[in-house]
């Protein structure tokens, strides 16, 4: 009973707007005719603006679980895309389209960025003719990071384990199994026990952290199920530390960490054989691919500018210690973000005389009304003189 009497109140809300809507309109005519008749205008004059008629579209995907949220706001004639970077880093996109009777009041093609928590119009158009079809349908991808970023090569970097302990490199640098090539040809995977405390190998600032998985394995389903650690360093780049354990995360977004700096327990989570540590510096070549960088790191007996695999590595990595925070090793089970390292998304927009319906119908009432009245007009113009 209460849906039944809530849609009947809405019925008559609208015909009463519809109906308020329609009667402003016919005086706007009267008028305009009426000043016709005193001979200030013709009849090619323009049809009097209501901007109720007018009044934009807006459509969003925006939710706290979708890095990109994408605003499009669309009228009768123009539509506009925004786009809001909803992380806690920049991300690089590309943007196309493809458009059908409209012309370009700005629009960003290409790869660009957008600032952590900043929005950017990516399109604004207008259709060229109104009175036809228009169409506009856009694609665009993005990625993790900022694609300006260059790493710094000369940088030495700490082995991601505590001082004197030693782990065995399973897979270097373009290593045949699943190093080859992209974001992972210049990783490196060390083999310790679940568990393993991780430490920061240059210091950074968290921007992601993924620890809500549970199971790995080496099908394609787990490629993006690993638990991460991610620390965007001071060259722009971002160091992963991948397949920590559920809940395995000692630090949070937006924490500042020092080299030394507990941030993780290992695991075996996402695409692994066994329990280890994936250690990779990436940075996007654009919005749709990433790639990653040698790195130098120091060992207890030299600088090692490739790590060989089946090799075992000794740290002499410090631990650093906070002076003013307690850390936690059990990590916070809430610490969970979305997946940001990449996507894509596409969308469209179509119009052509195009408004709501219940103003479409009080603009096809108006129209008959106008060419009711304009016939009297015409009637009236030649009619001959008394």
């Amino acid at each position: 009973m209460f849906n039944s009497n809530t849609s009947l109140i809405s019925f008559v809300l609208s015909c009463i707007l519809i109906s308020s809507a329609l009667a402003e309109e016919v005086s706007n005519i009267e008028a305009f005719l009426d000043s016709d008749l005193d001979g200030i205008q013709d009849s090619e004059d323009a049809y009097p603006y209501n901007e109720n008629l007018s009044q934009p579209n807006i459509l969003n995907n925006c939710s706290a679980q979708n890095p990109i949220c994408s605003i499009n706001t669309e009228t009768f004639n123009s539509v506009e895309l925004t786009l809001y970077n909803n992380s806690s880093y920049v991300v690089t996109m590309d943007l196309e389209y493809e458009s059908t009777n409209i012309q370009s009041i700005k629009a960003l093609v290409g790869t660009f960025t957008i600032p952590p928590q900043e929005s950017i119009t990516a399109l604004k158009m207008s259709a060229i003719n109104e009175d036809n079809y228009w169409e506009l349908n856009w694609t665009y991808s993005y990625q993790r990071g900022d694609y300006n970023a260059s790493h710094t090569g000369d940088f030495i970097y700490m082995l991601p384990y505590l001082k004197g302990e030693s782990y065995l490199v399973s897979q270097s640098y373009n290593d045949d199994f699943s190093h080859k090539t992209g974001a992972n040809q210049y990783a490196v995977d060390f083999v310790m026990d679940e568990g393993t405390l991780i430490l920061a190998a240059r210091a950074g600032k968290v921007v992601q952290v993924i620890e809500n998985f549970i199971r790995s394995g080496t099908n394609s389903y787990f490629l993006d199920k690993a638990n991460v650690v991610v620390i965007e360093q001071d060259d722009g780049t971002h160091a992963e530390y991948a397949h920590i354990e559920r809940y395995g995360a000692i630090v949070e977004v937006g924490d500042r960490v020092e080299a030394g700096q507990k941030i993780a327990l290992s695991g075996n989570t996402g695409y692994s054989t066994g329990p280890h540590l994936h250690f990779t510096i990436t940075s996007p070549l654009d919005g749709k691919s990433r790639t990653s960088h040698p790195f130098i790191v120091q060992s207890n007996d030299a600088l090692i500018t490739e790590p060989v695999k089946g090799t075992f590595y000794t740290s002499t990595n410090e631990l650093y210690v906070q002076q003013t925070t307690e850390e936690s090793q059990t990590g916070n089970i809430d610490n969970i973000t979305p997946d940001l390292t990449s996507g894509s998304s596409s969308g469209s927009s179509s119009g052509g005389g195009a408004f709501y319906w219940p103003y479409l119908f009080a603009l096809l009432m108006i129209m008959n009304r106008k060419y009711n009245l304009y016939s009297q007009y015409k009637t009236k113009l030649h009619a001959p003189p008394e």
